[in-house]
């Protein structure tokens, strides 16, 4: 089997950090360019040690979890990030909602409005432009 080039190893890196979390921020692919052998661990100890998959919870309540987490820290692209990819995991927005909710108690306020801001957000996205989100109002 042939040896994987830098820019190959550098690639299934971002492929990897992209399949774990849906997504991958320019600068984690930037870094991965820079410094592979980090950066290969950084994905594993990243979600990739958890795979998707069941250990003693389910990923879609690993990422409900996350998510209050998320929201109580205030990083609002995150919770937009993570909120999609519980629903790719199966939860429905009302799950999504809950967590958001339930975190709330503790957290304060705020992280509701976040997981809001979030869902609002989906909700548009799914709906499309057709639904309103293009139409000019009439005067």
């Amino acid at each position: 089997m042939a040896k994987e080039t830098r820019e190959q190893r550098v690639r299934r890196i971002t492929q990897k950090m992209r399949k774990d979390r849906g997504f991958v921020f320019d600068y984690l692919g930037f870094g991965a360019q820079l410094d592979p052998d980090y950066f290969e661990v950084y994905s594993q100890n990243y979600w990739g040690f958890f795979k998707e998959e069941a250990r003693h919870l389910d990923p879609k309540t690993r990422e409900l979890i996350a998510l209050g987490i998320l929201a109580f820290k205030g990083m609002d692209h995150s919770c937009y990030t993570h909120a999609q990819k519980a629903l790719r995991l199966g939860a429905t927005m009302n799950e999504v909602l809950e967590a958001f909710e339930v975190a709330a108690i503790p957290g304060g306020v705020p992280v509701l409005y976040f997981g809001l801001r979030a869902l609002q957000r989906i909700a548009a996205e799914e709906a499309g432009p057709a639904r309103g989100a293009g139409k000019k109002a009439k005067k």
